[in-house]
């Protein structure tokens, strides 16, 4: 592992920068996973250590923004420590882009570190419009409560970091079809218009193949993500059935996007399901300003 040092020579967190990765690590990672490093390490190893750090400074102001964004990475609450390595792009093609991956880590006291997901992101900065992109996005367990911790904290900086465009997509092969329901549910809406059409689609032989039934008046109401996440179907006894959310979860393909503005109804959606989830504690760190309406909504 190597240091990046503060201003005066003072050592502290340590943190991938050559290229290198700790052996025993590397070695209980998931073969898909194992992957995707060896690619970044071997694009990493040649290139100058020194235009790494320039490109750091440039991105996310050197050491501290370095070490900021690694702490939102990582979540105490859940024992997780973010260990992050850095893909550098060509600097002459690639001169407004910036590509981060961070292994995370469930530390267990006393034993070996635990794998508990992996993430990558891009970092697209001109000075005109910065967006970060969630490429990848993998925990181990989920339904764990660190998605929402981490989801959080990702906005948390993005916004200290003058960040309000966030943009990703589902998981896909070889890590399957991940993130398309909890996505909606977090405030996403369709990038690409055209998702609209496709996800409707989804949901409709999604609908045949299981025999629910939709109202087709219901599924054309649907605009956004959060409204198929939240459309219902019934089975061939009249039971209810969240059709919407089944479909997301199985079949849906589609790429979103967040304003991270406070008053976006992305951010409104967002905190709305924080509240459904009981996750007061995130809503009182990291969105106070909802506090007031939520209680006089209660």
């Amino acid at each position: 592992m190597t240091n990046l040092e503060k201003p005066g020579g003072n050592k502290e967190t340590e943190f991938d920068l050559s290229g290198t990765f700790d052996r025993n690590v590397f070695d209980f990672l998931p073969k898909h996973i194992q992957n995707d490093l060896r690619f970044i390490l071997e694009r990493s190893l040649a290139v100058d250590k020194a235009t790494i750090k320039e490109r750091l400074i440039e991105f996310i102001n050197g050491y501290e923004g370095f070490c900021d964004l690694q702490k939102s990475l990582s979540s105490p609450q859940n024992k997780i420590e973010a260990n992050i390595i850095l893909e550098p792009e060509n600097p002459i093609v690639r001169e407004h882009r910036l590509h981060v991956s961070a292994v995370l880590l469930k530390q267990v006291s006393g034993e070996a570190p635990q794998y508990a997901g992996y993430i990558s992101l891009f970092f697209h900065c001109d000075g005109k419009k910065n967006e970060i992109y969630i490429l990848s996005r993998e925990l181990k367990e989920q339904g764990m409560g660190f998605g929402l911790d981490l989801e959080c904290q990702i906005e948390d900086f993005c916004r200290r970091a003058g960040i309000w465009n966030i943009r990703n997509r589902p998981t896909t092969a070889p890590y399957g079809y991940v993130g398309g329901y909890v996505w909606a549910k977090y405030g996403y809406e369709f990038d690409d218009s055209s998702d609209v059409a496709n996800v409707r689609d989804d949901i409709k032989r999604f609908a045949k193949e299981q025999n629910i039934i939709i109202k087709e008046s219901d599924l054309n109401r649907c605009k956004r993500p959060i409204d198929f996440a939240s459309l219902k179907g019934k089975n061939e006894n009249g039971d209810e059935l969240p059709a919407g959310k089944l479909s997301l979860l199985e079949h849906s393909q589609w790429h979103g996007r967040r304003d991270l503005q406070f008053d976006s109804q992305g951010t409104k959606d967002f905190v709305a399901y924080l509240k459904q989830r009981g996750r007061r504690d995130l809503i009182e760190k990291f969105y106070p300003m909802f506090l007031e309406k939520i209680s006089k909504r209660a």
